[in-house]
Parts: C-alpha cells; sequence; structure tokens
C-alpha cells in the first residue's frame, strides 16, 4: 500500500470548499487542466495517507471483451468455489518451459 506521496510532480494546486450538502465545485483550474465539461465524471482515489487523487474517469480505458471474461470468471469462481485450484509451482515453471524471456525489454501492443 501506498505511505508516502511525492510531491515533486504537482504541477497545480486548488482548495474548493464543502457546502452543507456535502458538494463542491472544482476549481476553474483543475476543470481546465483535466479538460472537464458539465455531465465528465470525475474519479477519487483515496490514499492511505489521507490524500485523495482526482482524475478525468475514462470509460474508454476498459477493454470490453476483458472486461466481460473477467466477470465470467469472478461469477464461476462465486459460483463453483470448489473448482479452484493452487497452482503447483512445478507446474508453473512447466509451463513456461523454454520461453525465451528477458523481464528488462519493453511490452509492446502486439504482445
Amino acid at each position: 500500500m501506498l505511505t508516502h506521496v511525492c510531491t515533486d510532480n504537482i504541477a497545480l494546486e486548488a482548495d474548493s470548499k464543502i457546502t452543507e450538502r456535502h458538494q463542491t465545485t472544482i476549481p476553474a483550474s483543475i476543470r481546465e487542466a483535466l479538460h472537464l465539461s458539465g455531465g465528465d465524471r470525475i474519479h477519487y482515489k483515496l490514499l492511505s495517507t489521507g490524500d485523495v487523487l482526482i482524475s478525468r474517469h475514462s470509460d474508454g480505458s476498459e477493454d470490453p471483451v476483458m472486461a466481460s471474461f473477467l466477470n465470467f470468471l469472478a461469477q464461476d469462481i462465486t459460483n463453483h468455489p470448489q473448482t479452484i485450484q493452487p497452482l503447483d509451482i512445478s507446474r508453473g515453471f512447466e509451463l513456461v518451459e523454454g520461453m525465451d524471456i528477458n523481464l528488462d525489454d519493453d511490452i509492446t501492443d502486439n504482445e
């Protein structure tokens, strides 16, 4: 878990006030930096330090095929937990035997 937030990369800071209805207005400087407009979504991450990271929410970054597959796996694990079996380390070595890999190589989109 992240326990330290590096402040060296801060490009912009701003403050806003929470209303009685627990709402806030995103400061104009932040809206402009994130290219936000009415109806856009934002994403919050609460760090273990109590800091909050706010970013532009991106719907297009999720691969629908991968999301469907992961949902299928989650449902299968929930419905049939008895079929889950640990992967023995020796079996793991068998699966990658003969593969030539360099952990320092960059991974491209074609791989």
